[in-house]
């Protein structure tokens, strides 16, 4: 059996994934909502010297140049589609957008991060560049939770410190929880 020949990163963020299969010699297509997070990663495969072709697009309903034999949706993503409209639209662009007996894998969250029973990955994480610290705090063990809706929604919370300056952010993160 050969290994897929072309690949789509679905919700690509900073291109991690769609540039290590163009280093493999794939023909990698990298979609996501975000023209920054497009422009970041575009950066980074210019940086790696693979060539990926990115599409700034909706996870809904997208086109690709060719059908692809892999369609990867990472980190999560797939929660965002908040409604099952959304969800079926989702699944028949990615179907529109494979070869015949082509693959779609969805990396998901582990169950007991969503119904409360323990973690599974960490909730807080750190990073530091020269003089900058970036710490993050994602989400908290009471989150709001619909259960009808299977929808909740988290907190996320910023601290950029850098040069004795603190600036802080924070924002509401809503999840589709299947």
């Amino acid at each position: 059996a050969r290994g897929p020949r072309s690949f789509v990163d679905v919700c690509c963020g900073p291109g991690y994934h769609c540039i290590e299969y163009a280093r493999r010699g794939a023909l990698s297509f990298a979609l996501d909502l975000s023209p920054m997070m497009i422009a970041y990663a575009r950066g980074k495969a210019a940086r790696a010297g693979v060539a990926v072709e990115f599409i700034q697009g909706d996870m809904r309903d997208f086109s690709l140049p060719e059908p692809v034999d892999l369609a990867f949706c990472p980190m999560a993503s797939f929660p965002y589609l908040l409604t099952n409209d959304d969800i079926i639209s989702h699944l028949r662009s990615v179907a529109r957008n494979l070869v015949p007996d082509g693959l779609y894998v969805i990396e998901a969250a582990h169950p007991r991060d969503v119904f409360g029973t323990g973690h599974s990955t960490r909730k807080d994480w750190e990073a530091k560049r020269g003089d900058t610290v970036v710490q993050i705090h994602w989400g908290s063990d009471n989150e709001a939770f619909d259960p009808l809706t299977q929808i909740g929604v988290g907190r996320v919370e910023i601290e950029i410190r850098r040069n004795g300056h603190s600036e802080k952010t924070s924002f509401s993160d809503p999840n589709r929880y299947l």
